[in-house]
């Protein structure tokens, strides 16, 4: 389980946007939480490059901030992750990277597309990879780029008579 959290924690880092101004902290000068999180680093950590120790810092610091059902879930995530193959694994890196570089408008609109799709029931979710199935690659990237769907949903729901 430590070894998991510790795992867990790596990829967070990974994942956590940008790096803030480096520090050259010990490990004894870390909190004892995050002492705690980064046991397993102890050892090697004076040979660490400074970029690497402030990530994981960074990291043990957000880790410690979730709640017990937030890192549940952060350490199944990272199970999942660690069971990808380093194709699947470097795809992903490359989708982050590219969601990144996307306008915070269509960042914004990409998430209240997924949010909206987590809320619909499983048949409703399969109704909709099954349309999303039958289209071709063309229309696929079109829907993509322009559509918002939670807000088409409102749009077509009739307004009540008064």
């Amino acid at each position: 389980m430590k070894l998991i959290t510790t795992l867990l924690l790596a990829a967070l880092i990974f994942l956590t946007p940008g790096v803030a101004a480096q520090t050259d902290q010990s490990f004894q000068e870390l909190s004892k939480a995050q002492q705690k999180i980064l046991r397993q680093f102890e050892n090697d950590w004076d040979e660490m490059p400074a970029t690497r120790r402030h990530k994981l810092a960074q990291g043990a610091a957000r880790f410690e901030k979730m709640s017990p059902k937030q890192r549940r879930k952060a350490q199944k995530r990272f199970k999942k992750w660690r069971k990808m193959s380093d194709a699947q694994k470097r795809r992903i890196r490359h989708m982050f990277i590219n969601f990144k570089d996307l306008p915070l408008e269509e960042r914004q609109r990409i998430r209240r597309n997924y949010q909206y799709f987590q809320s619909l029931s499983f048949e409703e979710r399969r109704k909709l990879r099954s349309r999303f199935d039958s289209l071709t690659i063309k229309e696929r990237r079109e829907m993509l780029r322009t559509r918002d769907i939670r807000k088409e949903r409102k749009q077509q729901r009739p307004q009540p008579r008064p």
